[in-house]
């Protein structure tokens, strides 16, 4: 996990964004990748990364679609349930599996991260023209 403050940037402060993932390949590359724009935190562990929102409000969380102990979209309807409306877009390998789930953006697996890229920017701009009243 990165714990770091938020590095500045030209054009603001950077997005906190919290990575769940049972893969540490992907959870490496995501940091990789992404941390060069946004601070990454991540772990392993759904029931963990429920602590995490709590500890370090993220802007914006990756969740994997397919864990061991509790997936994706069941995480998200727990974070639903407790009233956490942070923006949530999932990555799972088959996104045809995750139509119906109401979340921020789906995302499908890969090492080309370009629509990751995309989705998270037009997430975190929706979410942003909410917080000042602006249509998106």
């Amino acid at each position: 996990m990165s714990g770091s403050a938020p590095r500045l940037h030209s054009w603001g402060v950077v997005a906190r964004i919290l990575v769940i993932d049972d893969d540490l390949g992907w959870r490496e590359l995501y940091g990789l990748e992404l941390g060069d724009a946004h601070e990454i935190l991540q772990t392993a562990d759904p029931i963990e990364g429920l602590d995490y929102v709590y500890a370090f409000a993220p802007d914006l969380l990756i969740l994997d679609c397919q864990m061991p102990e509790m997936s994706g979209p069941e995480l998200l309807a727990t974070l639903r349930t407790r009233g956490i409306r942070v923006p949530v877009i999932l990555c799972t390998a088959n996104p045809s599996q995750v139509r119906d789930v109401k979340c921020d953006g789906v995302v499908a697996k890969t090492t080309d991260l370009r629509r990751l890229r995309r989705t998270i920017d037009r997430v975190l701009a929706e979410r942003d023209s909410r917080r000042h009243g602006r249509a998106a």
